[in-house]
C-alpha cells in the first residue's frame, strides 16, 4: 500500500474522560495503523480524552501533511460539523496542509467484513441460521437522517451476502440507541428462538457495554468480554434461548487495514480542506450549538 512518511494520519473519535476503556481501542487501533510505517506518526484524537481534536495539530510537525480519518460509523453532526469546528481550533491550522477522509464505517468493505463475521459465529452455534433474529444496534440520531440511514444501508447489504437460501437466512432487524425503534423494542420484537446483537459502534464505551446489553437482558459494565452469550429458558416451552451480543465492529481487527486504505485514497486523490467552508456559521439558527450535542455519552 503506497503512503506518504511525511504524512501524519489522525483519527478523531468521540472518545469519553468518565469511561476510560473508551478510549483504549482508538489507541490500539492508531498503534495497528502506525506499525504500516505509511505514515510518518499516527495518533488518535477525541472530543473527550487526551489528546483532544482541537489541539492534536499542534503537537505534530508543522509543515507536513495530515489526513484525519473520523473513526465513526457513519457521516453526520460530528464528523461533518463538530470535527471541522474542532480541528479549526488548533493554533497551528495554518502550518498544515488537512485532509478528510469518509468516517470509517463508510468503507464499501464494511459489510463484507460484517456478513464474514456473522456466518462464521452462525456456524458454529447448534442451531440453525433461520433460527436467529440478527439485531444492528446503530446510534443514530433525530438530528441528521444519513446516521440512522448508514445502519440501514449496513443491514440491508449484509442480508444481501448472507446465505441465498431464503429460507436458512436468519431475520434481520434494525434499532438504535437514539432515535426509534429502539433497542429495547427491537428486543421485544424477536421472535425466533435466538437472537444475535451486531453493535454498529465503534467502541467498548457506556453504549456497548451497558445500555445495549441490558436492552437483551445481559449482564453489563465495563468488564463484560465480547461476544456476551447467555442462555435463557423459555418459561412457556423451556427450550433454551440463546442471546449474543457481539464486538462493536469498529473492534473488528481488519479496521486498522480499512483506516490505511481512507487514509491513503484521500491523501493520493483528495483536496486538501478548507475548514472555514466546513465550519458552521454560529449565527445559523437551525444548527444545534456544538456544546448541546456533543455530550459525554
Amino acid at each position: 500500500m503506497a503512503g506518504n512518511p511525511s504524512c501524519s494520519l489522525v483519527l478523531a473519535a468521540h472518545g469519553s474522560v468518565t469511561t476510560p476503556c473508551a478510549n483504549q481501542p482508538l489507541y490500539d487501533l492508531a498503534s495497528r495503523a502506525e506499525a504500516s510505517g505509511i505514515f510518518s506518526n499516527v495518533t488518535p484524537a477525541f472530543l473527550y480524552g487526551d489528546p483532544q481534536i482541537s489541539d492534536v495539530l499542534d503537537r505534530l510537525p508543522s509543515g507536513g501533511d495530515v489526513v484525519v480519518v473520523p473513526v465513526m460509523t457513519s457521516e453526520g453532526y460530528y464528523s461533518q460539523r463538530v470535527f471541522p469546528k474542532k480541528l479549526a481550533e488548533n493554533k497551528s491550522l495554518d502550518q498544515h496542509r488537512l485532509f478528510i477522509s469518509t468516517a470509517l464505517g463508510m468503507h464499501p468493505k464494511v459489510p463484507d467484513m460484517v456478513a464474514d463475521r456473522i456466518e462464521k459465529m452462525l456456524g458454529l452455534l447448534p442451531a440453525e441460521p433461520n433460527d436467529f433474529t440478527v439485531v444492528f444496534i446503530g446510534h443514530g440520531t433525530t438530528r441528521n437522517k444519513k446516521s440512522g440511514r448508514a445502519t440501514m444501508d449496513l443491514a440491508a447489504a449484509v442480508q444481501g451476502r448472507l446465505s441465498p437460501d431464503t429460507e436458512q437466512r436468519p431475520v434481520i432487524r434494525v434499532a438504535f440507541l437514539d432515535q426509534p425503534p429502539t433497542a429495547s423494542v427491537a428486543a421485544a420484537r424477536v421472535k425466533t428462538a435466538h437472537t444475535l446483537v451486531v453493535p454498529y459502534l465503534v467502541s467498548r464505551g457506556p453504549h456497548t457495554t451497558v445500555d445495549v446489553p441490558e436492552a437483551f437482558g445481559l449482564p453489563s459494565g465495563p468488564t463484560i468480554k465480547y461476544p456476551l452469550v447467555e442462555t435463557f429458558i423459555d418459561e412457556g416451552s423451556q427450550a433454551e434461548r440463546l442471546c449474543i451480543c457481539d464486538t462493536p465492529v469498529g473492534m473488528y481487527a481488519g479496521m486498522s487495514e480499512l483506516v490505511l486504505e481512507l487514509a491513503t485514497d484521500q491523501m493520493m486523490s483528495g483536496k486538501p480542506v478548507d475548514l472555514s467552508e466546513l465550519v458552521p456559521n454560529p449565527d445559523d439558527e437551525k444548527l444545534v450549538a456544538v456544546a448541546d450535542i456533543a455530550k459525554e455519552n
